[in-house]
């Protein structure tokens, strides 16, 4: 038997809620004093006996938006001239909505609250004879292991311990009741889940505890009495045993709708990941669209099902009574004239992308992002499904570069992958990553991103009008606009404080920097053109085919991407390797390319290296120097070598030259060794008079610069600053002129040195 099975037209006269009370048979009638509803005051079966659906969530706020949601979901009209109400809003308890066939009921914070409803609630299905109803809690919790945003449904509701059954102390006695929900129910609400939804969609387990601070685990509360270590391990022993979430309701929840015969199920989004942290840092905003998110799902499953049953059109034309489903589907296939509406039946699919789709995607792409990720637009707008390097070469772009702008547009919807295992040039498999719109998709994110925008500039709009932009110049007390009608004194024209009476001014710090209405028309006048579009693709859609494109083979361009590739190997093929480059000599390589003999005068003149550059300039023994000495004499006509302006400098190098043809007294070349003893070495050096020179060069060079040492006053006698240094009591010995005066040369001194 399918879960969407036609029901049976009789109308059941008994309830198929279990009320576990023999005593309520015996009571005049039964007041359901926290709903502000009675069963002798109210005709409860007229007001509840459709109800098919209960859906309880934790402010009536949140219930309120989601009873207009689901007005829009199921086409519900309400009667012209009425607005929907809250029926127990005498009660100021709880919040109660319905919608159709559906509740939506505020439950309140923790088990003792959600308790007390169900209790009530159960009998309210009771009394008004309402058959197999279903039960969602559509809640937020904090994650385990999973991120902020993410929809979980609940597989089974445990304690802080991880037992699956609720404790209730009942006449000084503790009574144990199981915590079961339904698991066909849970498998339904995971199959609605749609692939293009841009969080995922879970089962698991559901911790629920009596406490939102020291009973989850938090470090933020009044109270900790445990470590960190110790809170870690408690979370990851959660995680090990499958809990996915921790809140406050699903225990008794799933305890008192099991014990009625209920079939109800959990659906909760997560705010924050526990093991992460304990405070939450999103924007309100974000916070608002997360909430969502589950009652889309709750919004899907209750759809579907008043969908096969014919309670609503697919077409959303509106609810209309139906007496015989079956009936009423026939009629409809044999009617010959439809409305235009019916015509665009699901059945029917566009086979090829519509040009005002393909506009948009082109509009979006060149308002909103950058030129590079236009023309990757434009090219797979073209070209429906391309793979990595087709777009390389097409739109000349580095690869690197490239996979930036792909991954921008994926992280927003945009573009979509697909993985395919290919044969490359070298006959190897590889993965080849293609890139296509997926339509759908993307005018999804389209419709969020403005939708995104216009409720931001409407909270600024609102923001604007509550912020505090006149301020008290002498007690700061600030004040708005909303409250400048009591500053205002008529006599003096001028606003005063109403605490001080001083004058308040105008804060012109708070003020914002444009007007956020005139922001807002500026916005609806720009985005005019993607709403447009919108409307003209609306009920359109598009065939699978179109969704996920093959592969697009462009001519011309595999010829020229496998000469690439051909090259490419060849080049591998013929790279030299570190055995080849560590033989090759840069010095003594030469390449000379000559094209026709007028062209040998324009050739670059090479420079002949000097000798000290390309031989080694070790001196090896003694004889090699004095043929070294005769050889260099002869050049400079005897005359002893010193380094001066007139002498070339290669004349003084050639003194510690090496030659290659240079032979001892007896033909032969010389055969000691270069690693002569240190000491035969010195002796040569001794023994040659440029050596000599040097050092009586240097010797004057230091007796000029001892003159230039300046002297200081010490005990009235003139020292040189640097014996003075080197004087232990020098310092102690000067007056204070004489120690002013040598810090002055001091520095001065040291500083010339320095520099």
């Amino acid at each position: 038997m399918s879960f969407f099975q036609e029901e049976s037209d009789e109308y059941e006269d008994v309830s198929t809620v279990m009320v576990r009370n023999s005593h309520l048979d015996l009571m005049d009638q039964d007041i359901l004093y926290h709903l502000a509803l009675g069963s002798g005051s109210h005709d409860l079966r007229a007001m509840f006996g459709d109800v098919k659906f209960v859906c309880m969530g934790g402010t009536p706020k949140r219930m309120e938006q989601f009873a207009y949601r689901l007005m829009e979901e199921i086409s519900y009209k309400i009667p012209t001239g009425t607005t929907l109400q809250d029926i127990s809003r005498y009660s100021y308890r709880y919040s109660m909505y319905k919608v159709g066939p559906v509740l939506c009921i505020s439950h309140g914070m923790g088990m003792p609250s959600v308790g007390i409803l169900l209790h009530e609630i159960i009998k309210l299905m009771f009394h008004a004879k309402v058959v197999d109803p279903v039960f969602f809690r559509i809640g937020t919790s904090g994650g385990i292991g999973l991120e902020g945003g993410t929809v979980i449904i609940s597989d089974e509701a445990v304690d802080g311990t991880l037992q699956p059954y609720l404790e209730l102390q009942i006449l000084g006695k503790t009574v144990k009741r199981n915590s079961v929900l339904d698991k066909k129910l849970q498998w339904e609400l995971k199959s609605l889940a749609e692939p293009d939804d841009p969080y995922p969609t879970v089962i698991g387990k559901t911790v629920c505890t009596s406490d939102f601070y020291e009973g989850q685990g938090r470090m933020d509360g009044a109270f900790c009495d445990f470590t960190e270590e110790e809170r870690l391990e408690y979370l990851e022993k959660l995680k090990f045993n499958g809990v996915r979430n921790i809140e406050m309701e699903s225990l008794a929840f799933a305890a008192l709708t099991h014990h009625a015969g209920i079939k109800a199920a959990v659906v909760c989004v997560t705010l924050l990941d526990r093991l992460k942290g304990d405070q939450i840092h999103y924007p309100k905003e974000v916070l608002d669209e997360w909430q969502q998110r589950p009652q889309k799902l709750v919004c899907r499953y209750i759809k579907k099902y008043l969908s096969k049953r014919g309670l609503i059109l697919n077409n959303h034309c509106g609810s209309v009574n139906v007496k015989s489903p079956r009936r009423f589907k026939l009629v409809q296939q044999e009617s010959e004239i439809q409305p235009t509406s019916i015509k665009m039946s699901a059945a029917e699919v566009v086979m090829e992308v519509p040009t005002s789709l393909k506009r948009l995607a082109r509009l979006v792409v060149r308002g909103f992002y950058t030129i590079e990720d236009a023309l990757i637009i434009d090219i797979l707008v073209r070209n429906p499904c391309m793979k990595e390097d087709d777009m390389c070469e097409l739109l000349k772009f580095e690869r690197k570069m490239l996979r930036q702008r792909i991954s921008i547009l994926r992280s927003d919807k945009f573009l979509q992958t697909r993985l395919r295992m290919e044969t490359g040039a070298d006959s190897k498999a590889q993965k080849v990553n293609y890139y296509f719109i997926n339509y759908k998709s993307f005018v999804n994110m389209v419709k969020y991103k403005l939708d995104c925008m216009r409720k931001k500039m409407e909270t600024q709009e609102r923001n604007a009008t509550s912020r505090a932009s006149f301020k008290c110049v002498q007690c700061f007390k600030t004040f708005t606009d909303l409250e400048a009608d009591m500053l205002f004194d008529f006599q003096t024209n001028e606003f005063h404080c109403t605490f001080c009476g001083e004058l308040v001014e105008e804060d012109t710090s708070v003020l914002p920097q444009q007007d956020s209405r005139v922001m807002l028309a500026n916005f609806n006048e720009v985005v005019e053109p993607f709403y447009s579009i919108l409307r003209e693709l609306d009920g359109i859609r598009l065939a699978p085919e179109l969704l996920e494109p093959e592969p697009t083979r462009i001519l011309g361009l595999e010829s020229a991407t496998s000469q690439s590739s051909g090259g490419k190997q060849m080049n591998s093929m013929e790279r030299w390797g570190p055995d080849k480059m560590r033989n090759l000599d840069s010095n003594n390589s030469k390449m000379e390319v000559t094209i026709g003999e007028d062209l040998q005068d324009n050739r670059p003149v090479i420079k002949e290296r000097p000798i000290w550059l390309t031989e080694s300039t070790v001196v090896e023994n003694t004889s090699t120097r004095d043929s070294i000495e005769m050889e260099t004499k002869d050049h400079t006509e005897g005359a002893p070598l010193e380094f001066t302006p007139d002498v070339d400098i290669m004349t003084v190098l050639l003194q510690h030259e090496k030659r290659a043809d240079q032979t001892d007294g007896l033909g032969k070349r010389s055969g000691q060794d270069a690693d002569s003893s240190d000491e035969d070495f010195s002796k040569t050096i001794k023994n040659e008079p440029s050596i000599g020179s040097g050092v009586e060069e240097l010797t004057s060079e230091e007796e000029e610069d001892d003159e230039d040492v300046p002297l200081v006053s010490v005990a009235g006698r003139r020292v040189p600053i640097t014996e003075v240094v080197n004087m232990t009591d020098a310092i102690s010995q000067m007056t204070p002129s004489e120690k002013e005066h040598y810090i002055q040369v001091y520095q001065d001194y040291f500083s010339a040195l320095g520099d």
